[in-house]
């Protein structure tokens, strides 16, 4: 590219390379597109959590331990099948007990369905989310409980400029921009192999995921492209 190139990301970015490449002439409009806030249900006892836990992002590690803590539980008490890389990472320094991981949703099913130990799980997770791991185990006779332990609402924004680059960061914040701006077929860099497989579902040919689930190695993946 002959130009310093024009990148919309759908969150905010803190990056210390952001400000490097401003200076450099880059243009970069970042603005949140989901908003989070975790939210126990009031409904929620004990009795009702399984001893295996699903968990598919950051938040849902966040909602859980907010969940052990509200109810007085012990963590080490339950096993935990999460999505690899960040949702990983923190969960590990979380001190969860983490028995499996995989990099997306359907394949972490089959990591559970592997268990034959495993005939009920409690899915931790977000007003909106995509089924397929959900109807995965429950089509093979694995109990589901869901709980909704987030909301996340599309905070969406109209791009009127032109623009050579778009940053993911999560499958519903493909959606939330797309809910107010056309498709464009610019390079996307996506966080993870999630995001980047809804992001080719959606209709973005070119996807690029970083070597490891950081905004700086995400930014730096975005940098060595142009």
């Amino acid at each position: 590219m002959s130009h310093a190139p024009h990148i919309v990301s759908t969150r905010k970015l803190t990056s210390a390379k952001v400000d490097d490449l401003s200076v450099a002439g880059w243009k970069f409009t970042d603005h949140d597109f989901i908003s989070k806030a975790i939210s126990v249900p009031a409904e929620l006892d004990a009795r009702s959590i399984h001893n295996f836990i699903v968990l598919t992002s950051i938040t849902g590690v966040k909602a859980f331990l907010q969940i052990v803590k509200h109810l007085n539980l012990n963590r080490e008490d339950y096993i935990v099948y999460c999505i690899s890389r960040g949702t990983k990472e923190y969960a590990a320094a979380s001190k969860v007990n983490i028995k499996s991981t995989a990099s997306t949703a359907s394949a972490l099913a089959d990591e559970i369905l592997h268990d034959v130990e495993v005939k009920a799980v409690t899915y931790i997770g977000s007003n909106l989310r995509r089924e397929e791991l959900s109807e995965k185990l429950k089509n093979a006779g694995v109990l589901v409980h869901d709980v909704i332990a987030y909301r996340t609402a599309f905070t969406p924004m109209a791009i009127t400029e032109s623009y050579e680059g778009i940053v993911f960061f999560s499958p519903s914040a493909v959606d939330s921009f797309l809910s107010s701006n056309p498709l464009k077929q610019v390079p996307c860099f996506c966080i993870g192999q999630t995001t980047a497989d809804y992001a080719k579902q959606c209709g973005y040919k070119k996807t690029y995921i970083p070597v490891a689930p950081s905004e700086d190695i995400l930014i730096q993946t975005m940098i060595d492209y142009y």
